[in-house]
């Protein structure tokens, strides 16, 4: 059995701790409104007002004049996070988080030692609550999946438990937008299509789902069942690629800035090649310190797959768009608009691209023989 614990607005539990007089107010943790701040957190009072995440922090004023904007405290939300991690390893060695505040902990097996799992469960929610005064919503299934969709449907400070055999009844009056791994773009195609609620979904035929989405489909089939799947996609069936890296510490050094980059690149570039295949299109993502995010994309006049050619586009987005006041702390690039790379040359090659395909030719050769890390940038050796 799994246990899903999601905390309840939990960057604003960690402010209402630190400053009680925050407490049974409508409070946004984000960037000012005055700016381009961005929500980052709401209190359940914010959220009545219709204050959600991801919300331009001057629109939340808007529509909820009263709100309090406390600028966020992520050492102590690391701090408290790293508190409810000490809880939940009490009680398994298999604990997955998927974000800050968000994790599961697999139970099965542990029904001797532990008793029922809903025991367990409630042990769990009441321990974060009397050891760190911090509410958490519980979910617990048979499934990783269903725990996930049962700690939801739990919030706030709720104990969901879908007995095991009862999933699909369970799904199938939620909207389509409950199920993991649907966002808002996939829940437009999905009502251009007349599916509404997850059993719609469940009742499209796998081959229908799989030709409109190809192997999303077959993943979108038996997650609305209630089964459990990754969801993933083969490298040689992908439409992007994507590396990005979380720094171990903020920074604004345009050197280091430079080298992680430029290894993002190389491992881009190195699958590109591994798959036969150029890119078009690169994009360019970093996230700052106060957790704002940038992605910027320029289209190229002819497909690439070599490392010096994507590394000088996205070196140059990064230094178009970086702030040089505000520190960064996340990094990354995508490749997307794929054609074959057939291998055949042009009628006027250009003598440096040449140069560069030998090089990185040679450099794939070493990597596959020796490992990825076998070869190193020197810039890159410094840090």
């Amino acid at each position: 059995m799994f246990v899903h614990v999601d905390m309840d607005a939990f960057f604003v539990a960690v402010e209402e701790l630190l400053n009680p007089a925050l407490r049974g107010k409508a409070v946004a943790v984000g960037g000012s409104p005055d700016g381009r701040g961005v929500v980052a957190s709401a209190s359940y009072e914010a959220r009545k007002f219709g204050v959600r995440s991801a919300m331009a922090s001057y629109q939340a004023r808007k529509i909820c004049p009263q709100l309090i904007f406390v600028h966020p405290h992520f050492d102590e939300y690391a701090n408290y996070s790293d508190a409810v991690a000490g809880i939940l390893d009490r009680y398994s060695p298999d604990v997955r988080w998927s974000s800050i505040d968000e994790a599961t902990v697999n139970l099965k097996g542990f029904d001797r030692l532990y008793g029922p799992v809903i025991g367990s469960a409630e042990r769990i929610r009441a321990a974060i609550h009397k050891e760190l005064h911090l509410s958490a919503s519980i979910g617990v299934a048979q499934s990783y999946l269903m725990a996930k969709v049962a700690s939801d449907y739990a919030k706030p400070q709720g104990l969901l438990f879908i007995l095991p055999g009862h999933e699909e009844s369970f799904l199938r009056p939620l909207p389509v937008r409950a199920l993991p791994g649907v966002g808002e773009k996939l829940e437009k195609e999905f009502q251009e299509m007349g599916i509404h609620t997850i059993g719609e979904l469940a009742a499209m035929p796998v081959e229908l789902l799989q030709a409109v989405f190809g192997l999303h489909g077959l993943y979108l089939s038996k997650r609305a069942h209630g089964q459990d799947c990754e969801w993933h996609v083969p490298q040689s069936e992908s439409k992007s690629i994507s590396r990005e890296v979380t720094l171990d510490e903020d920074t604004v050094d345009e050197e280091r800035l430079a080298s992680v980059l430029h290894l993002m690149v190389e491992k881009a570039a190195n699958e590109l090649r591994k798959t036969r295949r150029k890119a078009g299109t690169i994009t360019l993502k970093i996230r700052y310190s106060d957790f704002r995010q940038v992605t910027r994309a320029v289209t190229l006049e002819k497909t690439t797959n070599l490392d010096e050619v994507i590394y000088r586009t996205a070196g140059r987005l990064l230094e178009q768009n970086r702030q040089r006041r505000v520190r960064i702390r996340l990094i990354g690039i995508h490749l997307s608009q794929f054609e074959p790379d057939t291998g055949q040359l042009e009628l006027f090659p250009d003598l440096d691209e040449i140069k560069f395909r030998n090089l990185y030719e040679q450099m794939d050769t070493v990597r596959d023989r020796f490992g990825f890390d076998s070869l190193k940038t020197g810039s890159l050796l410094r840090f």
